[in-house]
């Protein structure tokens, strides 16, 4: 995909020009906006919020230590992911959903029938659009309930909705 300006992610976008209040215009050039990765400060921290109240992020140990540079961990220049890191959040995606499906009428707030409307909407509509930290498109949202839908024709709803989050959990979405 393309950042803001047609730009590729992480290149520079073309100097644009500014107008002050006075008049005056001059070219302004930004360096370049790299996308970054959630540190594992910040993974752990959100999974925690995401799934308030079932404590997963005592379950992410598989992380592997993020990148360090001049004492930052969220550099982005930094903060490639790896075959190691790929499989960490693999892990602790598993790890995670297997906590949050224990409590999951408490979390999609579907009351004592956990049925596959309700979670559907959970999933593609709140939980999505909190890991997000934006609104899900149309796309992603038939994605996620896809997912949910093609697991339910042989799992039970709690495994099905795992397969979801943890599709969530594992998108470039949430991770950067």
């Amino acid at each position: 995909g393309r950042g803001s300006g047609g730009a590729e992610p992480g290149s520079a976008p073309p100097p644009v020009e500014v107008v002050d209040e006075n008049g005056a215009t001059c070219t302004v050039a930004p360096g370049p906006a790299p996308l970054r990765r959630l540190s594992n400060f910040e993974y752990r921290r959100t999974v925690d919020d995401l799934f308030e109240g079932t404590k997963p992020y005592l379950q992410i140990g598989s992380l592997v230590g993020d990148n360090v540079k001049h004492f930052f961990d969220n550099d982005a220049a930094v903060q490639t992911v790896l075959r190691a890191e790929a499989e960490g959040y693999l892990t602790a995606a598993e790890n995670v959903s297997a906590i949050a499906v224990k409590d999951l009428a408490r979390l999609a707030a579907c009351g004592d029938a956990l049925d596959d409307g309700c979670l559907e909407r959970y999933l593609a509509d709140h939980l999505s659009l909190r890991a997000f930290r934006r609104p899900p498109t149309a796309e992603e949202k038939q994605a996620i309930v896809a997912v949910y839908r093609k697991a339910r024709e042989r799992l039970d709803t709690s495994e099905s909705a795992r397969a979801a989050i943890e599709l969530v959990l594992q998108s470039p979405q949430f991770l950067y």
